[in-house]
């Protein structure tokens, strides 16, 4: 199969189209939808150390998840993989990559609210050579095009013949309503189950992160964002980095948390309303343990570097 033949789809509506909440919250996913995402992104990952970056995670441990899968998710070298948001597809792609090199007959579906990214990742499977059958090698691509929070719409594009593994990295997981994710994840699983994800704690922000939040740059993008999607202008001199310190010494469920924030950024429209962006979630690794496990989903393997998680977990039948 080669890339001429991908599919692509767009599905659901167009992110101007979705309304802000009651507590003039503008959703993270509007960070991730807006023309200049692709280039903030990159400004972001400048600053060495910034943890949404961090890859050592994924590179370190490709091979052994690969091999787990292998031996027991697919069995009968048939995978179904999903990248939730998939972004840049950076982490992504080194599993996907991996994969392939052990002769896993995977089919591969791509989804960002940004066509801007689907077309990055598109790219770079291409300058791989992903998408060609080369001595037994397989790997079928698809990229939609859409809020994967609709993700039900567009489940009928999976395969319902081979175990599915959900990809949700750099951050993915942290910038949803947790317990509605999981739940979307399980109404649209028709075959045996797996999640992909890391996470952050709260001692994560380093001073280089809080650097990359703080940037001069960031603020500006920040501006933009709070313009293009409420109508109304925040100078960037007037958006600052409130940090939230509710999860600093919480033990308990996540659930009582539903999305606990570590840092905001909130700007002042001239009209005086307070607008904010909710940034990455810090958890306790026990709470979301015991989290994922009130919601169906097994820790079959976990593995850290410094403060960064990557979790692979399990649908319980």
């Amino acid at each position: 199969m080669h890339l001429d033949s991908i599919l692509f789809h767009e599905v659901g509506e167009r992110v101007s189209d979705i309304m802000l909440d009651d507590e003039h919250v503008i959703p993270t996913k509007f960070l991730f939808a807006h023309a200049d995402s692709y280039q903030h992104y990159g400004n972001l990952e400048k600053y060495s150390g910034y943890s949404f970056s961090e890859k050592s995670l994924i590179l370190d441990n490709s091979e052994a998840i690969a091999r787990y899968l292998i031996e027991h998710v697919a069995p009968n070298r048939k995978l179904t993989v999903v990248s939730l948001g998939i972004g840049l597809g950076d982490k992504d792609l080194i599993l996907l990559e991996k994969l392939r090199r052990l002769r896993l007959e995977v089919s591969f579906t791509a989804i960002d609210i940004n066509p801007a990214f689907i077309q990055v990742v598109m790219a770079d499977i291409r300058k791989l050579g992903m998408g060609q059958v080369a001595q037994g090698e397989y790997l079928r691509c698809q990229f939609v095009v859409g809020d994967f929070d609709e993700i039900e719409r567009f489940g009928p594009l999976l395969p319902a013949d081979s175990p599915i593994l959900f990809m949700a990295l750099g951050g993915t997981f942290g910038n949803q309503n947790e317990r509605k994710f999981l739940q979307r994840l399980k109404r649209v699983s028709k075959a045996p189950a797996y999640l992909l994800m890391d996470f952050q704690t709260r001692e994560s922000f380093r001073s280089n992160d809080k650097a990359g939040y703080e940037s001069e740059h960031n603020k500006q993008f920040i501006s933009k964002m709070i313009e293009a999607f409420c109508g109304e202008v925040v100078a960037p001199a007037n958006i600052e980095a409130v940090y939230d310190n509710k999860l600093d010494n919480y033990r308990g469920p996540i659930s009582e948390v539903p999305n606990a924030k570590t840092l905001v950024m909130v700007g002042k429209t001239v009209a005086g309303e307070r607008r904010r962006f909710g940034y990455s979630t810090g958890y306790h690794k026990l709470a979301l343990i015991n989290f994922l496990a009130r919601e169906s989903w097994a820790v079959e393997m976990d593995f850290k570097v410094k403060n960064k998680f990557l979790f692979l977990c399990r649908l319980k039948q």
